[in-house]
């Protein structure tokens, strides 16, 4: 034991020499690696803590205000900031979850027959048949009170019942010789020769815009004999719809205004395929089904696609309108409607020339004549009952969702 004592000094440096000469040959380096690795996550995460820290924080905002702009965080958020945050969270959903359910019910329409969709039974099926037709026509003559110049017949008929209830009778016989049949017929000529110009004023003054005879097409699945398939029911109420809200929006532009008066002149055509803008085959992230993703403009101008909230369908429309009041007759088609003019191109119309074809347009500013990209928006809510089992499966919609779905 004297030993150690007299000679710590020399045992202990030994003993550093050899720790020394272990530690050139142990494998340390994978300690060292490991060490690095857990020196720089900690660093990363005491960089974390402190951008937490040092960074401003604001309120969120929690009203449908454009203007609202945040507001500053003052202090720490304590347990009552964060409840009142959930309270203003759970209101914003509340008040989303109502402005839904009011477009839903803004959005809505009637079936043309009850019961006739998503499985409909063969009486429906021919009740649709039978009543689809009668629906259009109500549009065209009961909404958009719509005229046509007078064809040859037209003109034939006025001029006939011109004569028997005005020259007829002035014609003087004597012993069996009609004595002024010259001046009479004379007379009668003249006045005949005005007959077209007075019934064309007529249409101008007393219909509510024109209308191409093929303007509101009728879907080709209804039209024929036998009861038609609920697929083809589905697409000729999509068609109707559309045809519905671009009817009642001319009308609401035009008020009671006459043709000569009004700004929407004419309706030329009305043109649309009663399939959905889709993005994606079902399943994928910007399919028929999934949410609503980004927009994808190289579809359509506003990128819109259908959707689980939604469908989108374009349309064309032709029409000639009063130029200066051309601003008002597109906003029409937006004003409480889910529809959207997306492209427009205008071109000038000589009513002259459109005289010479029987249209009246009446005096005033310039005619120009619009040919309008459309985008009409359905809201699921209330079409996915509705669509047949064929429909759904096209656009991946289970048959029987989930409640809120």
């Amino acid at each position: 034991m004297d030993i150690v004592k007299k000679n710590i000094v020399s045992i202990i440096f030994g003993v550093v020499a050899l720790v020394a000469m272990i530690a050139s040959i142990w494998p340390l380096g994978s300690w060292n690696a490991d060490l690095d690795k857990k020196v720089q996550e900690r660093s990363r995460v005491a960089s974390q803590l402190d951008t937490m820290l040092r960074r401003s924080r604001k309120l969120p905002i929690v009203a449908l205000d454009p203007n609202q702009s945040q507001k500053e965080l003052t202090k720490f958020p304590s347990e009552q900031i964060i409840e009142s945050g959930r309270a203003a969270r759970t209101k914003l959903q509340e008040e989303s979850a109502r402005i839904l359910d009011v477009a839903v019910e803004m959005n809505k329409h009637d079936l043309i027959v009850p019961g006739s969709l998503p499985a409909p039974y063969q009486t429906e099926q021919y009740r649709f048949r039978e009543e689809y037709k009668p629906a259009v026509d109500r549009l065209i003559n009961d909404v958009l009170r719509a005229g046509a110049p007078p064809n040859a017949e037209d003109i034939r008929l006025a001029q006939q019942k011109l004569w028997q209830e005005k020259y007829a009778n002035q014609i003087i016989v004597i012993n069996g010789v009609a004595t002024n049949s010259q001046e009479v017929k004379a007379a009668f000529d003249a006045e005949a020769a005005t007959v077209p110009a007075k019934l064309r004023a007529q249409v101008a003054m007393t219909r509510g815009v024109y209308v191409n005879p093929d303007a509101f097409g009728l879907h080709p699945g209804i039209t024929g004999a036998g009861a038609p398939p609920a697929t083809s029911i589905w697409e000729a109420q999509l068609l109707y719809w559309i045809q519905h809200d671009v009817a009642h929006a001319i009308a609401d532009a035009n008020g009671a205004a006459p043709i000569a008066q009004a700004p929407v002149k004419h309706l030329i055509r009305l043109n649309l395929q009663p399939l959905f803008v889709v993005g994606g085959k079902p399943g994928e992230p910007n399919g028929p089904n999934s949410d609503p993703g980004p927009p994808l403009t190289n579809l359509s101008p506003t990128g819109r696609v259908s959707n689980r909230l939604y469908d989108v369908i374009n349309f064309k429309i032709q029409l000639i309108v009063d130029a200066a009041r051309m601003p008002e007759v597109l906003r029409a088609f937006s004003h409480d409607r889910f529809m959207n003019v997306t492209v427009v191109e205008v071109a000038t119309v000589d009513p002259a020339v459109e005289a010479t074809r029987g249209f009246m347009y009446g005096g005033g500013s310039p005619l120009v004549k619009i040919d309008a990209q459309c985008e009409a928006i359905l809201f699921r809510k209330w079409t996915a009952p509705l669509m047949p089992k064929p429909v759904k499966t096209a656009l991946g919609i289970p048959e029987n969702p989930p409640p809120g779905a």
